[in-house]
């Protein structure tokens, strides 16, 4: 139902990044694939520095094994000058997993910042220290991830809110309405 009501949103609002990122999820969630991906990309088209769609198709292509998607999109978000201070991070870090330089990739995936997605982030570092051998770091990233998870799990009950919200005033935006607003200086 998200899905069907962000799509509609999208229809309503068709510039909007966010909404596109937000698609996104909804249809990865269904397992549309190809659906999700499209939506992040336009997120990406519209709003170039939105590192959100970045995080979010990032995950899609390293679910999906296609690394020469994310290698792709790894050097996009570098040729246009995202940086790790943007969470970008984690994009170079699976791109680099995936090719099997897990040195570097674990490198990288340390100087993520905590901002994104933790449990994504701890997943990572926990998979690339346990592929070079360092079970302490893979134990501690584990269990951090385990922590987050819980605390995440609290937070999807504010999310569905605020979502239903986003819906919500797209339903009431109307070109009706657009059209009777005022620019207010």
């Amino acid at each position: 139902e998200s899905a069907a009501l962000l799509r509609e949103a999208v229809r309503r609002l068709p510039d909007h990044a966010e909404l596109h990122a937000e698609r996104g999820l909804a249809e990865a969630a269904l397992g549309d694939f190809a659906a999700a991906e499209a939506a992040y990309r336009r997120a990406i088209e519209l709003s170039p520095g939105f590192t959100p769609a970045y995080l979010d198709l990032a995950v899609l292509l390293d679910g999906l094994n296609r690394v020469e998607a994310l290698a792709a999109l790894s050097a996009e978000a570098e040729a246009r000058g995202i940086c790790d201070a943007d969470g970008i991070g984690f994009v170079h870090a699976a791109a680099l997993r995936r090719q099997g330089a897990h040195v570097e990739a674990l490198d990288v995936a340390r100087r993520i910042p905590g901002s994104i997605n933790p449990v994504r982030r701890h997943q990572l570092i926990g998979e690339l220290a346990d592929r070079t051998g360092d079970t302490a770091l893979a134990f501690d990233a584990f269990t951090a991830m385990n922590q987050a998870a819980l605390a995440q799990a609290d937070a999807e009950a504010g999310r569905d809110a605020f979502m239903a919200e986003i819906v919500g005033n797209a339903e009431r935006l109307t070109a009706e309405r657009i059209a009777g607003w005022s620019r207010v200086d």
